[in-house]
C-alpha cells in the first residue's frame, strides 16, 4: 500500500520570505489594522442615526474586536508552530473580510451624491485584497504544518 505525498500549500512564500513568517507579518497586520478599526468605529457609533447602517457598523466594531483577540492567538500560534491556533484567525478574518466587502459595495450606491465614499471604496477595496492574501499566506501556513512541516528548522 503506497501513500500519497501531502499535497504542496497554496503558497510557497509569502512576500518573499517563509509563509511561517508571513503568517506572522499578517498577525501584526490585522492586529494593527482592527485595532484602529475598533476605535474608530467606536466613535463613530455615537454620530450614527440610520438604523441599519448602526447595526452594520456595530457588527463591524464586534467583529474587528475578534480579530484583535484572534490575531494575538495567531501569533502565538506560529511562535509555537501550533495549526490549530491559525484556526480562529482564518474564521474571524474570513468573515470580516466577507462583511466589509458586502458594505463597500452598499456604500458604493451613494457615491454619486457622496463623492468621498469612492475613495473610501478603493481603499477598503485594497484592504480586502490585502486580507485575502494574508489569508492565503496563513491556510498555506496550516498546510504547511498539517503535512508536518512549516517549522523554522524545516527551512535549513
Amino acid at each position: 500500500m503506497t501513500t500519497s505525498p501531502e499535497p504542496m500549500a497554496i503558497l510557497t512564500t509569502c512576500c518573499r520570505r517563509s509563509v511561517r513568517d508571513g503568517s506572522f507579518i499578517a498577525g501584526i497586520y490585522t492586529l494593527v489594522l482592527y485595532m484602529a478599526v475598533v476605535i474608530v468605529g467606536t466613535f463613530y457609533l455615537n454620530s450614527l442615526l440610520e438604523p441599519a447602517l448602526l447595526g452594520v457598523t456595530l457588527l463591524s466594531v464586534v467583529l474587528a474586536g475578534f480579530c484583535v483577540v484572534t490575531s494575538v492567538i495567531l501569533i502565538v500560534g506560529v511562535c509555537v508552530d501550533s495549526k490549530g491556533m491559525l484556526l480562529p484567525w482564518v474564521t474571524t478574518v474570513s468573515c470580516t473580510t466577507a462583511i466589509d466587502i458586502v458594505l463597500a459595495v452598499y456604500l458604493l450606491k451613494d457615491v454619486v451624491e457622496m463623492p468621498y465614499l469612492g475613495g473610501l471604496f478603493i481603499i477598503d477595496s485594497l484592504l480586502a485584497c490585502v486580507n485575502v492574501y494574508c489569508l492565503l499566506c496563513v491556510i498555506s501556513q496550516y498546510q504547511e504544518y498539517r503535512a508536518g512541516r512549516g517549522r523554522p528548522e524545516d527551512n535549513f
